[in-house]
């Protein structure tokens, strides 16, 4: 049965934190593959490492280094984090699989893209 007009009442926000953490997680996990399809090899770890860096500071300082935003987002948790790179982890032959595909097609090199400001880590 479909009801358009209906009202659901959730208790003590669980729905909403458990959405919250899924969009997490997947925010994490589509950054990972992105640095890891996209990126050439030379710059993964860099970014990897900054993308780390940058996420633990946020974390300790909060929103005081991100000066830019306009709505204060909450960061994933360590958990979160952690779920996110074991998904890598064992997807790992597609997202090779992706990124040979890519880059056999890659036109511009990362540091290319970089000096011209279409990407930055």
């Amino acid at each position: 049965m479909i009801v358009p007009n209906s009202i659901v009442i959730h208790l003590a926000g669980k729905t909403t934190s458990q959405l919250k953490e899924k969009t997490q997680f997947h925010g994490v996990k589509n950054t990972l593959v992105l640095v890891l399809t996209f990126f050439e090899f030379s710059y993964i770890l860099r970014a990897l490492f900054m993308l780390i860096f940058l996420n633990v500071l946020k974390k300790s300082l909060g929103n005081k280094i991100d000066k830019n935003s306009k709505k204060i987002q909450e960061f994933p948790t360590y958990r979160t984090i952690f779920k996110g790179i074991c998904w890598v982890i064992k997807n790992y032959k597609y997202i090779q699989s992706k990124r040979k595909e890519t880059n056999s097609k890659r036109v511009l090199t990362t540091q290319k893209l970089i000096e011209m400001g279409l990407i930055s880590y």
